[in-house]
């Protein structure tokens, strides 16, 4: 066609082809020959993708190790983040930003909690109903009274952080003026 001089058209409807589709291959091929003068080489489109499909993958770890910021914590911590972020992004690649391994990922999302954190729940859910139950004016030393609670060490540093990641804060009676 580039030789013979016979149009785009006529050479469409011979090949059963679009002309768009047609122009297209027509353009491509003159590029090619001419070393690129007319418009991009065949060979300058496919570095021209990989370029941009490696700039969107860069982008998208730039992005999870923004989010993240949790390279110095614990493995754990870094496998709740995979699992709240691999609805947008894939695992494998939020494994290899955050320097751990998938088979390890998988591994901690089989696993159940261990006998310290299912203690913990259950403190956690007797603290919140007891917080509920005294009006949100329950404090520290009503649970220790509590005698279903553990060993009173473990007790102590378990309500602290359980009422301070729960926000819950013991409130002071008030007194009525008479």
């Amino acid at each position: 066609m580039l030789d013979e001089g016979k149009s785009v058209g006529s050479v469409a409807r011979d090949l059963d082809l679009t002309e768009t589709a047609l122009r297209e291959w027509v353009n491509r091929a003159r590029a090619d020959r001419t070393k690129g003068k007319t418009g991009l080489t065949t060979a300058e489109r496919e570095e021209l993708a990989r370029l941009r499909r490696e700039n969107r993958i860069l982008q998208e770890e730039r992005e999870i190790l923004k989010k993240a910021g949790l390279l110095r914590e614990a493995p754990a911590m870094r496998f709740t983040f995979i699992a709240a972020e691999k609805a947008r992004h894939s695992v494998t690649r939020l494994c290899r930003c955050l320097r751990v391994t998938p088979r390890g990922c998988y591994a901690w999302a089989k696993r159940g909690l261990s006998a310290r954190a299912q203690r913990d729940v259950g403190l956690r859910t007797t603290l919140r109903a007891f917080h509920a139950a005294s009006g949100h004016r329950y404090g520290r030393p009503s649970l220790w009274k509590d005698p279903t609670t553990q060993t009173p060490s473990r007790r102590t540093c378990l309500t602290a952080s359980s009422r301070r990641r729960d926000r819950i804060s013991g409130g002071s009676a008030t007194r009525a003026n008479s």
